[in-house]
C-alpha cells in the first residue's frame, strides 16, 4: 500500500495546480459574481487538456486529499467552499461528473454554512459528522 505522502510525478503537478487554483478561485470569489465562477468552473472545453482526476493517474479520493493538503499550505484561507470548487473545477475538465452542495445549518443564535462535493453517491468535504447541513443549492 502506497503510503499518502509518497507522491508520483503526476500527483505533485495536480497538488501545485490545485494550490495555484485554491489562490484564483479565492481572488474570484472576491472580484467576480458567484454565477459567473459557477458557469467558469462548468465549462468543459475541448481544445484544454483534460485534467488527470477521475481517471486512471489519481483517484477521486486521492485528488480531494491533494486538494485538501493544497488547502493547508496555501497563502489563503482555504475554506470548504474554495476546495470544493476546486475539485469541481478539476473534475468537470476531466469529464467526471460530480454535484457541488452548498448547505446551512442554524441553532441558537447562529447561522453555519458548508460546501462539499459528490461523486457517484461518494461525497467529499462533507459537513463534519454529526452535524446536519440542509442544502441549498446543488449544482451539477
Amino acid at each position: 500500500m502506497r503510503k499518502y505522502y509518497q507522491l508520483t510525478g503526476i500527483e505533485r503537478v495536480f497538488l501545485v495546480r490545485a494550490w495555484i487554483q485554491l489562490i484564483l478561485t479565492d481572488y474570484y470569489l472576491r472580484t467576480r459574481p458567484f454565477d459567473r465562477i459557477l458557469d467558469d468552473y462548468q465549462r468543459n472545453p475541448e481544445k484544454r487538456p483534460a485534467s488527470p482526476v477521475g481517471g486512471k493517474s489519481i483517484s477521486f479520493s486521492r485528488s480531494a486529499w491533494l486538494v485538501d493538503v493544497a488547502g493547508r499550505y496555501s497563502p489563503v484561507r482555504a475554506t470548504c467552499l474554495k476546495q470544493a470548487l476546486v475539485l469541481y473545477r478539476f473534475l468537470n475538465r476531466s469529464g467526471t461528473e460530480s454535484i457541488l452542495r452548498i448547505g446551512v445549518r442554524h441553532g441558537d443564535g447562529y447561522f453555519q454554512a458548508h460546501a462539499w462535493l459528490e461523486k457517484d453517491g461518494e461525497t467529499v468535504f462533507s459537513p463534519p459528522v454529526g452535524e446536519e447541513y440542509k442544502p441549498l443549492t446543488m449544482v451539477r
